[in-house]
């Protein structure tokens, strides 16, 4: 730990400045931002807010001219951390559904309401409000805070966060701090890799009144493929002793966040999802060409390049040969090892913080977390969540849970970075005349 009084004061500040923060949060809320178009209102509200509070920044277009926000301050001496978050979120589904506004961005007096809420404008709000403070109160880093604001995590994040690292925009980061969703107790230090696989049956069309008999049925064959590959779900993973605990304090945490029978093998088994399927014309003839478009999240422990060689192998054993398969997405799970000096401070925040035991674990999802791992640098994930809302209709985020997940940001800044103390304990003290 560094200067206990450093961080009470940062802690201070969240609490005396929380309205200003909330409304951030809901400011985000109010704009829609599921499509591109969409995406660009939200580039321009948030280049306007870092203009208004004279905090550098640059927009970065990856491919598609997806936009992503790179914004700075601090000092350019001592060690570079990373926020990273995303205003993009997905759509509202049925109005009807919703008991309020998807974009209302209310705040009760416990919660903001709308979608993104937990998924994952407060955590965006929550870099936005730490990176203005910190210019606003003239609160000295020894070092650099580093903001990426990006509009493709939904998407899979390749023209985003990914692009931003493959680019060099992190090259000098000593560690990520992602506020996606997490919330309960525990901070989140290993995400599933993703899976796309393209399947493609042909067939040998014939009259459907001799199906039976003559001819092949390309959804047939389909059936057949897909009615095997629950195979996968049953790949056991490879862990190494040091992410044992991790493991049992993963699938404890599931279990009780969910309290669903067997929701605990979400951690360690391939999470198969048919996403896709079509095939077929005419009404007399049987289809000669089916398509289906299969996703997985594969846990830390299991290879993707395993999991080829296993529909490899199951083609092989039942014969099926009118099959073209193709992985426009292959992306292994990832994760930071939990003795890492990041790990360690944010949990030990996040416990004194809540009061109780927080701990690592990993998570049963995925997000840009990864392609830091990816390239070295230790990551978490730590955001305010309602973690049954996500993605679901009446999306809500307790405000308690993002007050204290900021505090839990400014505590690790202290740990990892530090702040000259005299210009944290003097704005406390001014603010005390005040």
């Amino acid at each position: 730990m560094k200067n206990q009084a450093v961080k009470e004061a940062l802690w201070k500040l969240v609490d005396e400045e929380k309205s200003e923060l909330l409304q951030i949060c809901a400011d985000l809320i109010k704009i829609p931002s599921v499509t591109p178009a969409q995406c660009e209102s939200i580039l321009e509200h948030v280049t306007c807010f870092l203009s208004d509070c004279s905090i550098s920044y640059q927009v970065v277009r990856g491919p598609d001219e997806m936009p992503s926000i790179i914004a700075e301050v601090g000092e350019e001496e001592g060690p570079v951390a990373i926020i990273d978050g995303h205003n993009d979120v997905v759509c509202p589904g049925d109005l009807s559904k919703w008991r309020f506004s998807p974009y209302c961005g209310t705040i009760t007096d416990t919660q903001i309401l709308g979608r993104g809420t937990s998924d994952m404008k407060c955590g965006v709000g929550l870099a936005l409000f730490i990176a203005k403070k910190i210019k606003e109160k003239k609160l000295k880093l020894k070092g650099k805070l580093r903001l990426f604001i990006v509009h493709d995590e939904e998407a899979g994040g390749e023209k985003g966060s990914m692009y931003l690292i493959e680019h060099g925009y992190a090259d000098d980061c000593s560690f990520c701090l992602i506020p996606e969703p997490t919330s309960y107790n525990y901070v989140e230090v290993g995400q599933k890799g993703s899976v796309r696989m393209k399947v493609v049956t042909h067939g040998t069309p014939v009259n459907g009144s001799i199906i039976n008999y003559v001819g092949k049925n390309a959804i047939h064959e389909m059936m057949r493929f897909l009615s095997k590959i629950d195979e996968l779900c049953e790949m056991d993973g490879i862990y190494f002793e040091n992410q044992q605990q991790v493991l049992l304090d993963s699938k404890r945490i599931i279990r009780e966040c969910f309290d669903e029978e067997g929701v605990e093998n979400a951690i360690d088994r391939i999470n198969l999802n048919l996403m896709d399927i079509d095939g077929g014309t005419s009404n007399s003839m049987t289809p000669e060409v089916c398509t289906a478009l299969v996703g997985m999240l594969v846990p830390v422990g299991i290879k993707t390049e395993d999991i080829v060689k296993k529909v490899q192998e199951i083609c092989e054993r039942e014969g099926i040969t009118d099959i073209e398969i193709t992985y426009p997405r292959l992306k292994d799970g990832a994760c930071t090892d939990v003795d890492t000096p990041l790990v360690r401070s944010t949990v030990a925040n996040a416990t004194e913080i809540k009061g109780e035991t927080v701990y690592p674990a990993y998570q049963w999802a995925t997000s840009d977390a990864k392609f830091f791992r990816y390239h070295n640098i230790p990551a978490i994930q730590y955001g305010p969540a309602n973690s049954l809302g996500i993605h679901s209709y009446n999306e809500d985020v307790e405000i308690k849970d993002i007050l204290d997940c900021t505090k839990v940001y400014f505590g690790v800044l202290e740990d990892l970075i530090g702040f000259e103390a005299d210009t944290v304990l003097k704005t406390e003290n001014q603010a005390e005349r005040v």
